[in-house]
């Protein structure tokens, strides 16, 4: 049979005696041996031999008197009556796959370590568990490391793998399965987290939901949202702020939103927003896009209102606000804006300007926007003051025209 380690040692009976000395207090001993039992020894005190099972207790290399032996020279000593204890340790790189043969099972107590180096590495079965000498773990084969990351743990299978991880019923696993990638919590109404700095930043909820520095839906009544984007910091940036990088406006575009419901409504509801106005976006048929607030069209039964009555006359000072060409900051054609400019209508009419930040609290940048439903509207009461003078002027025209008829009738 193969053996482990060195060759093996015999063992031979090597005679030895202790002697000690009592002092009338002392009653343990170190032995020069271990034992492991009374009936290994043979004890004499003062040339009287004690009895094994009252006299004294031995536990490895020390025995205990039940009482301290007499002051004396040498007047104990300790005959051993059976060979020395040997613990048989091989010696390092001795031991090989044929010294152990076939191993069943194989079972450890405390700290087990296979293989102490760093580039030490081991395999267990064919296509099992391979550890390589860069520290890679593979499981279903040797770790190939295709990110070329300093540490890699692979799970590898001929058209599909996972690595999967379960508490008592439920499951979740991140899996490959040909080309396609999945990550699913496979638990019932179980829900999928993401975090940094132990905080959760986003969330997929059971019901297919998206939560974002949020954990509940933060749309304005009704149901919520399929996507719930909420700004935890207060500091004036955007909650969801979509760029398109293209150098020129034809290229693409920022964000595009579709109904397929119901996109032939003209008052469909694409995008809510709620606020001071709780204005609202629609995208009708036509293609236009809308902005409707509370203040106006969302609101415009006469019950919703109070403080009713006629507006200022708008016509002198809408003829006053100068209309310009312009290109924007970022525009790079020549093909000229026609509008207003927001200061140019604050100086005639402030209450069609509104003023915002968009930027932050630390660094704030002050723009202003014309409120075009209000102009609009002041542009509605222009049109009202033309017909007034129109009107006023017609009959005024018809008069002198009768006179005048009726002059040269004469």
């Amino acid at each position: 049979m193969a053996a482990i380690g060195n060759s093996p040692t015999q063992q031979a009976f090597t005679p030895a005696i202790d002697y000690f000395s009592g002092n009338g207090s002392t009653t343990a001993f170190t032995l020069s041996r271990p034992v492991a039992s009374v009936a290994q020894v043979q004890v004499t005190i003062d040339n009287v031999a004690q009895n094994p099972s009252s006299a004294y207790t031995v536990s490895a290399n020390t025995i205990t008197f039940t009482s301290a032996p007499l002051s004396g020279t040498n007047n104990i000593y300790v005959y051993y009556t059976s060979p020395i204890t040997q613990v048989i340790a091989p010696s390092q790189g001795t031991v090989t796959s044929e010294s152990f043969g076939t191993i069943t099972n194989f079972t450890t107590t405390g700290n087990t370590v296979l293989g102490d180096a760093t580039t030490d590495t081991l395999t267990v079965g064919v296509t099992g568990i391979v550890k390589d000498s860069s520290g890679n773990v593979g499981v279903g084969g040797t770790a190939t490391n295709e990110g070329g990351y300093s540490r890699c743990l692979q799970v590898t299978g001929a058209t599909e793998a996972a690595l999967e991880v379960k508490t008592g019923s439920s499951y979740s696993y991140f899996a490959q399965n040909g080309t396609t990638l999945q990550i699913r919590n496979n638990a019932t109404s179980g829900v999928m987290t993401f975090a940094t700095e132990a905080t959760e930043r986003m969330r997929i909820g059971s019901n297919g939901q998206i939560y974002m520095a949020t954990t509940s839906a933060v749309a304005p009544g009704g149901p919520s949202g399929q996507v719930n984007i909420l700004n935890p910091n207060n500091d004036g940036n955007w909650a969801l702020a979509l760029q398109n990088n293209a150098t020129t406006s034809s290229l693409g575009r920022g964000i595009g939103i579709k109904n397929n419901v119901d996109f032939n409504n003209s008052s469909s509801e694409f995008i809510y927003c709620t606020g001071a106005g709780n204005g609202r976006f629609y995208v009708p048929s036509n293609g236009g896009l809308y902005n409707y607030s509370a203040n106006n069209v969302n609101l415009s039964d006469q019950r919703e209102k109070k403080d009713i009555e006629l507006a200022p006359n708008y016509l002198e000072k809408i003829c006053q606000i100068p209309v310009k060409t312009f290109l924007f900051n970022d525009q790079t054609d020549t093909d000229l804006n026609l509008g207003a400019i927001a200061q140019d209508v604050q100086a005639i009419c402030p209450e069609l300007v509104t003023e915002s930040n968009w930027g932050t609290a630390e660094e704030p940048k002050i723009r202003f926007s014309i409120y075009q439903t209000d102009l609009q509207y002041a542009l509605m009461k222009s049109i009202q003051e033309l017909k007034v003078i129109n009107d006023t002027q017609a009959e005024t025209i018809n008069a002198l025209t009768a006179r005048i008829v009726a002059l040269e009738n004469r």
